[in-house]
């Protein structure tokens, strides 16, 4: 429920601009992102993470309104009674930073109260400095309009880049004036943010520092963030796209480790794939099944042969196919335990070879067409040693059979 969550009783001898400005600098320092200003309100969000893509939206309204008498009546309204509770110091060390106008009446010897207490039945303990500061607060009800709240969405996928917050509407720059024996050609411009708006005052852009990290973001018509740039607070940058209901579908960023990395991730916020380079310099493409689990994956190896993995839904690696530095290619399965059942390969000078292995990975039959076109097919006991053989020549040779004991020494032989 949206109410009035305090006022300042005194009225503040400065114009609702004065005023909003000064607001927004102490917003922005809460962690608040600030998503609408007019000539006498600044509205502004403040999100809390729940999970790794949940989050709650607290709203906060700083009016400033005109009195007949000069200066400006200021309100807090909102839903955010816990963030104003919590920061109740700094908001009270701001309402008595601003001057306040001298007005002869019975009004000044009222005594004013801070915002109210949540979930306490006894009237809280303040001081007289802070009694001066704030008047009681109203009950009102009003729908806040977000404009840029999703640009604060963040995925947590653990690439060392992460979304942060960006607020996308800040108030306007002021030039003083000056004479023209005054003006000078700067060469520096120093401000907290800058932002574009179109000739019908429409804000396209917008850039900003939050927590010492710079951000780009560029807005569509609607004023939805659709190209976010920024750094994170290790200094990692990070490039994310949105699609028209501000969901970050694509987003390029350096890891924590130096690896470039490349996501594209679906409209439920699950990755689905990743390129990078591991270890910065190995090449690797994966793709992500609906459950973020990764099930496929391209690379090149530690020693620079190139695989096709695919894995199970516990990221067991089921099967491989991958080429030898000589070309040889192989094709390798294995069990859910990830021992190898199953192995085909063709070698580089031209053999052709299966083998079959038994529950403890023990090579027991190999298959074989030779490079001389001869087949055979060889049986070995459960300690790998070849036992028996069948061998059909090549041409017109005949076929043999051979059996051999455990020391591989020869048995029996026809013919």
């Amino acid at each position: 429920m949206h109410g009035e969550l305090g006022s300042i009783k005194e009225t503040v001898d400065l114009s609702s601009r004065e005023v909003l400005d000064s607001a927004y600098a102490l917003l922005t320092r809460h962690g608040y992102s600030i998503v609408q200003r007019t000539d006498t309100s600044l509205d502004a969000n403040r999100r809390e993470r729940e999970g790794m893509f949940g989050h709650s939206l607290w709203s906060l309204t700083v009016i400033a309104l005109p009195q007949p008498q000069g200066g400006v009546q200021i309100k807090l309204r909102g839903d955010d009674r816990e963030g104003v509770q919590k920061r109740q110091p700094e908001w009270t060390e701001w309402a008595n930073s601003l001057p306040k106008k001298k007005i002869e009446s019975d009004a000044e010897s009222e005594t004013a109260q801070r915002p109210e207490e949540i979930g306490s039945e006894t009237e809280p303990s303040i001081t007289s400095e802070e009694q001066r500061a704030w008047a009681p607060a109203a009950p009102w009800e009003r729908k806040l309009k977000a404009t840029a709240a999703k640009a604060e969405q963040e995925v947590d996928l653990s690439i060392g880049a992460e979304a942060e917050e960006t607020p996308t509407h800040v108030p306007g720059i002021e030039e003083p004036e000056v004479s023209n024996d005054e003006k000078t050609i700067s060469k520096v411009v120093e401000a907290e943010s800058f932002r574009l708006v179109n000739n019908r005052g429409e804000l396209r852009a917008l850039l900003t520092a939050h927590d010492d990290s710079p951000h780009l973001a560029f807005m569509d018509q609607e004023e939805e963030v659709r190209l976010m740039l920024n750094t994170n607070s290790e200094g990692n940058p990070t490039v994310a796209m949105t699609d028209d209901k501000g969901n970050i579908r694509v987003r390029l960023a350096v890891g924590h480790d130096g690896s470039p990395i490349l996501d594209l991730i679906d409209n439920n916020e699950e990755l689905r794939f990743r390129l990078t380079l591991e270890e910065g310099e190995l090449p690797a493409l994966t793709f992500v099944d609906e459950q973020g689990t990764p099930r496929a994956a391209l690379k090149e190896d530690a020693d620079g042969r190139y695989l096709l993995g695919f894995l199970d839904d516990r990221e067991a690696t089921r099967a491989t196919f991958h080429l030898d530095h000589d070309g040889s290619p192989s094709l390798v399965f294995r069990n859910s335990e990830g021992e190898i059942n199953f192995m085909l390969r063709v070698d580089s000078e031209g053999s052709n070879t299966l083998a079959m292995f038994d529950k403890d990975t023990e090579l027991r039959t190999i298959l074989q067409v030779g490079s001389d076109g001869a087949p055979s097919l060889g049986l070995t006991d459960d300690r790998g040693n070849l036992r028996a053989i069948l061998k059909a020549g090549a041409a017109n040779d005949d076929a043999s059979l051979i059996l051999l004991d455990r020391k591989g020494d020869l048995i029996w032989k026809a013919p």
